[in-house]
């Protein structure tokens, strides 16, 4: 036993020789470096022993491929259209080639990180590792700081860091290093109405729409929109999809806002009869709640699960609850987050956005943005892939280019085009809703029983 354990500390002495005359021999170079950015300041050093989540991003080789791939199968003009990736054949594209992996593993474990350690993405071309600061800064030659912005969040990061020069080529990115952002509330683009919500509408006279179904919307929805209006609007009435298909409409959730299950068959009892006693299913992202109390709900959540679930029941529903809620302050535990938003502020269509008869915490309520326009764009559109369904095809999958392909057609796009108005806005006129795409409309508002037609041509 005596000479078993002491070859065994022989061997890890080697090999803890070995790996440290390895990391001498490692030559740094700046992999990227940065000047403080306006509005934060340099803090103390950052505690050597809390513990810092570091990403690495390895090269994805095939990209450019699986860009190509993309365009094909979402251009309805290409004799791919619809032959949708498995998920294997996308990683496939993606996954990093053996020597970066590699030449990554051996820099990992020379500072004592094995794979027990570390956790990869299903592609492997991300890698998570939980470590000190003091290691962070040993693996990447800088050091570490708290700096706190304008505001008082404070974030622990480094205005330069290096990689050994033969890594370069095989890492594209380490993070949290050089990326100052942080996660805020996002701005409100809705409003809920004041005082008593007017009571559910009821069917009586009508107005004249010529896009809309038979021509013809009831004059309440002026002053309260449900479904039963939007499916007027959009020429939708009297369309029922299946539930039997593998189609599916999902709701995403963030900043620790859930949707309440009484709210939702308190709006279809009021909308949709049919559907109460029906539910979603939950799934939980990164922690992400389900606290079902009533008055903790979330009223973006509630509108976009009874408007999106709403126009397309009995599609099957998910509602996918994301963790994470700012300020983000650095602690021992979490030193970062980096699920910063990337946002598009320009329209591709449009739909109905004002005065939306929805349920929150319990009563019926008013509420307008572009908060209610997306939730109803998409039922639409789960509905546009149940009529694909139902004759064998694929789903849409990626939407812009075919909404661009269809939008050139002109009067018979499937869209109802907008002409007149503005968005005012910042002391000026904004742009004005004209013939065709503009940057306010986009291509206009869906048009379903064009739509659905259109769809089975391609």
């Amino acid at each position: 036993m005596k000479s078993a354990s002491l070859a065994s500390l022989v061997a890890l002495s080697l090999s803890t020789t070995a790996c440290a005359a390895l990391y001498t021999e490692l030559v740094y170079k700046v992999k990227e470096s940065i000047y403080a950015p306006r509005g934060w300041t340099r803090q103390d050093r950052a505690p050597p022993t809390a513990m810092i989540e570091l990403r690495i991003a390895l090269p994805q080789p095939n990209f450019d491929l699986l860009e190509i791939q993309l365009y094909e199968i979402s251009d309805p003009l290409h004799h791919r259209y619809g032959q949708h990736l498995t998920q294997d054949e996308v990683y496939d594209l993606v996954t990093p080639h053996d020597e970066s992996l590699s030449a990554v593993n051996e820099w990992l474990a020379i500072h004592g990180l094995l794979e027990q350690d570390l956790t990869r993405s299903p592609a492997k071309d991300w890698v998570k590792v939980d470590v000190p600061v003091s290691l962070a800064e040993e693996m990447l030659d800088t050091k570490y700081y708290v700096w706190v912005d304008s505001e008082g969040d404070s974030i622990v990061r480094t205005t330069a860091y290096s990689l050994p020069e033969h890594l370069h080529e095989h890492i594209e990115l380490v993070q949290p290093t050089t990326l100052f952002s942080t996660l805020r509330g996002m701005k409100t683009n809705f409003h809920l109405g004041q005082g008593d919500p007017a009571p559910a509408p009821a069917k009586g006279s009508t107005i004249s729409v010529p896009s809309a179904h038979n021509g013809q919307v009831d004059t309440s929805c002026n002053s309260s929109v449900t479904l039963s209006c939007l499916k007027q609007l959009y020429n939708a009435v009297g369309y029922t999809p299946s539930k039997e298909l593998k189609n599916q409409i999902a709701v995403t959730g963030y900043l620790e806002y859930f949707a309440n299950l009484q709210d939702l068959q308190l709006f279809y009892a009021d909308q949709r009869p049919d559907a109460v006693n029906s539910s979603f299913e939950f799934v939980s992202i990164n922690g992400g709640l389900n606290n079902q109390t009533l008055y903790d709900a979330g009223n973006e959540a509630d509108l976009d699960t009874q408007f999106a679930f709403g126009m397309s029941y009995p599609i099957p529903a998910t509602f996918y609850s994301t963790g994470g809620r700012p300020p983000f302050i650095p602690d021992a535990s979490t030193l970062t987050n980096t699920n910063e938003p990337y946002l598009d502020g320009i329209p591709d269509v449009a739909a109905q956005a004002e005065n939306y008869r929805f349920f929150f915490q319990g009563r019926a309520s008013i509420i307008g943005g572009t908060s209610a326009a997306s939730p109803t764009f998409a039922g639409i559109v789960a509905l546009l892939n149940d009529v694909r369904m139902k004759h064998g095809r694929p789903s849409l999958g990626f939407l812009n280019p075919l909404i661009y392909t269809l939008g050139a057609f002109g009067a018979h796009s499937g869209f109802n085009d907008i002409t007149i108005g503005n968005n005012p806005g910042c002391g000026t006129k904004g742009f004005n809703a004209t013939k065709g795409w503009d940057p306010v409309t986009g291509y206009g508002t869906p048009n379903f029983g064009e739509l659905k037609e259109l769809v089975l041509e391609i």
